[in-house]
């Protein structure tokens, strides 16, 4: 969600959303959980947050007659899918649960942008715990991550499929390797 409002707030494809996020739903922004008490913040993302993502797309559509570019569509779709039969609960305590939004929040948004969040998280998880010998997890390293995308050149036109998915760290710097191609 954080990623999602930091785009919808910088790139240009995504201006067209920004409608949609007016003061009357900015409730659904990352940033309005900020403003709730960690026991408010569980059942807004249960209530308010996922059933509205899981139907972005179509809210999307509704709203705008013009076609969205295809980038922000197949964020959306992607939204949809993450969203469309989530439902959040935890055994987080709440004071905890407020905590861990403001450590999002603070989190640099060229970082975020930029970083395979989800599997840093996840070996550092793992490694504290020695879990990942156990499980049979293991992570391939940034740089050779990155090294196998640059031999492999991908494009926006590729079909790119990693079996041993994971976190999604190969695929991730793939995209961002295709961006950075087109930026350049």
């Amino acid at each position: 969600m954080r990623i999602f409002e930091i785009k919808l707030r910088q790139e240009e494809d995504f201006k067209p959303l920004r409608e949609i996020f007016s003061e009357n739903n900015e409730k659904y922004l990352f940033s309005y959980l900020q403003r709730l008490t960690g026991e408010q913040i569980k059942s807004h993302l249960n209530k308010e947050i996922f059933p509205f993502y899981a139907q972005i797309l179509s809210r999307a559509r509704l709203v705008f007659k013009q076609n969205l570019p295809q980038k922000v569509q197949d964020n959306l779709v992607l939204i949809e899918e993450v969203f469309a039969n989530s439902s959040f609960s935890t055994n987080v305590q709440s004071g905890n649960m407020s905590e861990i939004i403001g450590l999002i929040s603070e989190i640099d948004e060229t970082t975020i942008l930029k970083t395979d969040i989800l599997g840093d998280a996840i070996e550092s998880s793992l490694s504290e715990t020695g879990g990942t010998q156990d499980i049979g997890l293991y992570r391939t390293p940034e740089h050779i991550r990155q090294m196998m995308v640059a031999i492999t050149n991908p494009t926006f036109d590729d079909i790119i499929y990693d079996p041993a998915c994971g976190t999604g760290g190969f695929l991730f710097d793939a995209y961002h390797y295709c961006i950075e191609k087109v930026t350049k």
